[in-house]
């Protein structure tokens, strides 16, 4: 699920003349989200993000990620 050197390369052209420590203030993570889920779940979740090499929070991100995309490309069809 990681981008390709396509979208790398996009990024760094769009950043190219963005200020150091505009990108570092635009990427901090101030937000947090509280769930409850029982133990077994939590523990199903953290068992596939350590499978998937990736911290709680990278998981879940990607696994939202994944979900926009493939509703964006519905509405597109």
């Amino acid at each position: 699920m990681s981008p390709n050197k396509k979208s790398y390369d996009r990024l760094a052209e769009l950043l190219a003349n963005v200020p150091p420590e505009r990108i570092r203030k635009a990427l901090v993570k101030t937000e947090a989200i509280t769930i409850r889920l029982t133990p077994a779940d939590k523990a199903e979740i953290q068992l596939a993000a350590k499978a998937c090499g990736m911290t709680l929070t990278d998981y879940l991100l990607g696994l939202h990620q994944l979900v926009v995309r493939k509703l964006v490309s519905e509405d597109e069809a």
